[in-house]
């Protein structure tokens, strides 16, 4: 049990690091980067940080209005992940502290399952506002507003059924084990 603890507390810190770097990383990468970085030029092979989704051409400058609103658009797939990073968060804390069959932990699997396929199935809508957001300055017929669904999403899609499955298991698994305890 002592070592589940430590690993969980390892992994309790290391998503409170990601919460916080995932925040800075999207305020930097909207409003602090250089807009060549933004639309997709590489300045190395390590670095590409770009918002434009592939395929979609940025044909005009982007300016701090166009980033302003293309960040609003990109807070609410960032909300939903930030929520799954938040539930992973206390769900290591309930391991920590031991306890690893109870009501919160199914309640945050389940959780961590049903954001995962909203934020799947959030991603096409958000990409096509994104893309008409970028492309919306550009001259009349180079306008786009792509949306597509890919197979990691789909992939992401039967991992979260299969988180709901576990979830289901271990919410079974804990009825179990109180029926044991109350069976003397």
């Amino acid at each position: 049990m002592q070592k589940i603890q430590m690993v969980s507390r390892f992994f309790h810190y290391l998503f409170i690091v990601i919460l916080v770097a995932w925040v800075a990383a999207y305020f930097y990468r909207w409003f602090l980067m250089p807009v060549d970085l933004v639309i997709g030029q590489k300045p190395s092979p390590y670095l590409h940080f770009s918002l434009i989704p592939d395929g979609v051409k940025v044909l005009h400058p982007i300016t701090y209005s166009t980033r302003f609103w293309g960040f609003l658009v990109s807070l609410i797939p960032l909300a939903v992940k930030l929520y799954i990073i938040t539930s992973l968060i206390q769900l290591f804390k309930l391991y920590e502290k031991g306890k690893i069959f109870t009501d919160k932990n199914v309640f945050h699997i389940k959780m961590i399952a049903y954001l995962l396929l909203a934020v799947q199935l959030i991603r096409p809508v958000h990409e096509a506002f994104l893309t008409m957001i970028l492309t919306w300055h550009n001259p009349v017929g180079h306008r786009m507003a792509v949306a597509s669904m890919t197979g990691t999403n789909i992939g992401l899609m039967l991992t979260a059924l299969v988180i709901l499955l576990v979830a289901w298991i271990m919410g079974e698994a804990k009825k179990l084990k109180e029926e044991q305890e109350l069976t003397v």
